[in-house]
């Protein structure tokens, strides 16, 4: 169980953990994703380039879920901020359709 009022968060097994490294977690998976979209694969390999854009396009997907506005408030940034600036980005690297 977690708190975020609290200073520290005390989770099943017993080992305390602070609100920060906990949002500095949240903000891990929304870099991962947005990194998953924008990061181009470097490999020779077509078949590793096609699994690499279904990846990608899953992650473009997720921006603006219920998912997604989760782990923004999780991270402790506004999910509406956010997402208005992965979509100007998708837009200015020529993603959108």
């Amino acid at each position: 169980m977690y708190d975020m009022n609290n200073e520290n968060i005390v989770v099943e097994m017993g080992i305390p953990v602070s609100v920060e490294s906990c949002r500095l977690l949240w903000a891990a998976v929304l870099r991962s994703n947005w990194d998953q979209v924008f990061k181009a694969s470097q490999s020779g390999d077509p078949r590793v380039r096609y699994i690499h854009r279904l990846d990608a396009q899953r992650s473009a997907e997720w921006f603006g879920s219920s998912g997604f506005c989760e782990v923004c408030a999780l991270a402790g940034v506004d999910d509406e901020f956010v997402l208005d600036r992965f979509n100007a980005a998708y837009r200015q690297a020529g993603l959108a359709a």
